[in-house]
């Protein structure tokens, strides 16, 4: 009986598995933030289930209610421009990564975590789809 009843705790909880999965894979489908913190010139916008904006969430802030979803929105001016003054440099300046690190360094802006810009951080900045409006999900 035992062993029985593990069998079917385990099929339980992989089924479980499967839906909540395929749940999150429609969710981000429809556009909405499926975990993680923004990305540089990006703020998470918490709205209800009918798509009114409740509040902007800050770091380490969740959304409150299960009905409640999350979408991206522009950040603060200055980040955008910096945003776009990153894609301008890399796209028609020919800056390298690294030139383009010590060039946000030298104005004093400060990066993703606060601190300095480094090659890798700007690297991932322009990589990301997210600026494209592609909201990536689930990618292996």
């Amino acid at each position: 009986m035992k062993s029985l009843k593990r069998v079917m705790a385990g099929e339980f909880s992989r089924d479980l598995s499967d839906r909540v999965f395929s749940a999150q894979c429609r969710l981000a489908a429809m556009g909405f933030k499926m975990g993680g913190a923004a990305t540089y010139g990006l703020r998470r916008l918490l709205i209800d289930q009918h798509g009114a904006p409740r509040m902007i969430l800050k770091h380490r802030e969740y959304k409150i209610s299960g009905t409640d979803r999350v979408i991206l929105i522009p950040g603060p001016p200055d980040e955008v421009a910096t945003v776009k003054r990153i894609f301008r440099w890399s796209a028609y300046g020919g800056l390298s990564d690294k030139q383009i690190a010590t060039r946000l360094n030298d104005q004093g802006v400060a990066s993703v975590t606060g601190g300095v810009w480094t090659r890798e951080i700007v690297r991932r900045l322009l990589m990301s789809e997210i600026y494209i409006g592609t909201a990536v999900y689930n990618r292996r």
